[in-house]
């Protein structure tokens, strides 16, 4: 009975031989992976995934609210406060939008002005920098996240700041100036 003794074995996934005649297989080094049997060299993770340990046969996308931005990671960041990611695999954080703001690390979303308060600077890290405006009376907003307030149109008006929507002028009444503050 003879035993058969294979001459050359492969290097398996997350191992590599980039030299002839060597005598045993290398791991990739965190960061790099090799996806394959018998392969002569590891390849770098792309921005937007990681390979955190040595011998990776694939790289691992980071979560929302995470990133790394160059080839080869080996772990992900949380965004930053005043910005987010929201997908998985991505290669930066994106700044909130005017009127939007993140206030903790690792946001996959930004938190939005509220209606009657809006604000014009971008990458805030809390509602006081991001919303510091009221709408003035005559004048309105009714979306979350805005960045100005319209103007009440003539035959409507507000009496107070911070309005969501313009009060209609009574029955009997009418008006001829956009932007009123009183019924009168």
């Amino acid at each position: 009975q003879s035993i058969e003794m294979t001459a050359c074995v492969s290097c398996t996934a997350g191992m590599y031989v980039s030299v002839a005649e060597a005598t045993a297989c290398l791991s990739c080094s965190a960061g790099n992976y090799a996806s394959g049997t018998g392969m002569a060299n590891c390849v770098s993770c792309l921005a937007g995934t990681y390979v955190a340990v040595t011998g990776g046969a694939a790289c691992t996308s980071c979560l929302a609210g995470t990133y790394v931005s160059v080839t080869g990671g080996t772990t992900c960041s949380l965004c930053p406060t005043g910005a987010y990611a929201s997908g998985i695999g991505s290669a930066q954080c994106a700044a909130c939008l005017a009127g939007s703001y993140a206030s903790a690390t690792g946001m996959t979303v930004c938190a939005s002005c509220m209606w009657g308060k809006y604000g014009s600077t971008s990458g805030t890290t809390s509602e006081s920098e991001a919303c510091p405006s009221l709408c003035s009376a005559g004048s309105y907003n009714s979306a979350f996240g805005a960045t100005s307030c319209s103007t009440c149109p003539a035959g409507s008006y507000t009496t107070s700041s911070g309005a969501f929507k313009c009060i209609v002028c009574s029955a009997g009444k009418y008006g001829t100036v956009a932007g009123a503050t009183s019924d009168n």
